[in-house]
C-alpha cells in the first residue's frame, strides 16, 4: 500500500513527461492491486486504487484523450462502489468521495446528491460532506440559472448558503477560525443570493467576528469586505420585510447594526 501511494504521488510531479506519468501510475496500480489480492478486507487497498482511477481520468480529460477519460471514470465508480457499499458502508469519507466523482467529475448531479445525502445520514457532522453539498448547489446554480424561475435559483442559493454555514460552525467549534471564516463567506453571501437575510446576516456576522479576533481569519480583506456589504444590504432587506409587517423596530432589536 505504501509502495503503491508512492508511485502515485510521483506521477503527480511528472506533469512534462507523460508518458511516464502514466507508467509511473501504471505501476502504482498493480502494487495496489497486489496490496488488495494480499488482504482484500482492507479498505485502504481498495480506496486507494478508486482514487488513482479518479486521478487518471482527470489526467486523460487534461489531455483531451475522452474515451480513456470516461474508462477511468467508469473504473474509479465502479471501485469506489465496492469500497463504500460493500467494505466500509459507514464511511462517510468514502461516500463523500464517491459524490464528488459524481458531481466534478461524470457531471451526473442527481448521482451525486444521493451519494452525498446518504454520506450525511451516516455522519452530519462531517464538514467535508456539507462541503461538497454546499459546491454541488452551486454547480446547479450555473447550470440552470436563466432556464428555471428565479424562485427556484433562489432556493439553490439559500440551500448552499445553509451547507457553507455548517461547514464554518463545525470548524469553529473545533478552533478552525482560519478554515471557518472562508465558508462563512460563502455562506453569507449565498444567503443573500437565496434571498435569506436572516442567516445571511448570521453568516456574515460570523466572518467579521472571526476577523476581529484571528489574524488567520481571512485571507484578504476582500473577504472581510464582502461579508461587510452583505450584511448591510442584509440589514436593510430585514427592515423592508419589518415595516411591510407593521413592525418596523423588529430587525434593529434582532440584529440591531452594533
Amino acid at each position: 500500500l505504501p509502495l503503491g501511494r508512492a508511485y502515485l504521488q510521483y506521477a503527480r510531479v511528472l506533469i512534462s513527461d507523460p508518458e511516464k506519468q502514466d507508467q509511473m501510475i501504471h505501476t502504482a496500480e498493480g502494487k495496489l492491486i497486489e496490496a488488495r489480492i494480499l488482504n482484500p478486507l482492507n479498505s485502504d487497498h481498495t480506496a486507494n486504487l478508486a482514487r488513482l482511477y479518479r486521478h487518471w481520468a482527470e489526467l486523460k480529460r487534461s489531455r483531451k484523450d475522452m474515451a480513456a477519460m470516461t474508462t477511468y471514470y467508469q473504473e474509479a465508480d465502479r471501485t469506489y462502489r465496492l469500497v463504500a457499499e460493500t467494505l466500509s458502508p459507514h464511511n462517510a469519507t468514502l461516500w463523500t468521495e464517491w459524490c464528488d466523482l459524481h458531481g466534478r467529475g461524470i457531471g451526473d448531479w442527481n448521482r451525486a446528491m444521493k451519494l452525498c445525502s446518504h454520506s450525511l445520514e451516516i455522519d452530519n457532522l462531517y464538514a467535508p460532506t456539507h462541503a461538497t453539498m454546499g459546491d454541488l448547489y452551486v454547480m446547479r446554480i450555473n447550470d440552470v440559472s436563466g432556464r428555471v424561475p428565479l424562485k427556484d435559483v433562489q432556493a439553490l442559493y439559500a440551500k448552499a448558503g445553509e451547507h457553507y454555514a455548517n461547514v464554518g460552525q463545525l470548524l469553529t467549534k473545533n478552533r478552525q477560525y482560519g478554515e471557518a471564516a472562508p465558508y462563512y463567506n460563502k455562506a453569507c453571501l449565498m444567503s443573500w443570493q437565496g434571498n435569506d437575510p436572516v442567516h445571511a446576516v448570521d453568516a456574515c456576522r460570523q466572518v467579521i467576528t472571526i476577523s476581529k479576533t484571528t489574524t488567520a481569519g481571512l485571507q484578504s480583506d476582500s473577504g472581510l469586505w464582502n461579508a461587510y456589504s452583505t450584511l448591510m444590504k442584509s440589514l436593510e432587506a430585514l427592515g423592508d420585510r419589518c415595516k411591510k409587517a407593521g413592525d418596523t423596530a423588529c430587525a434593529q432589536q434582532r440584529y440591531g447594526h452594533g
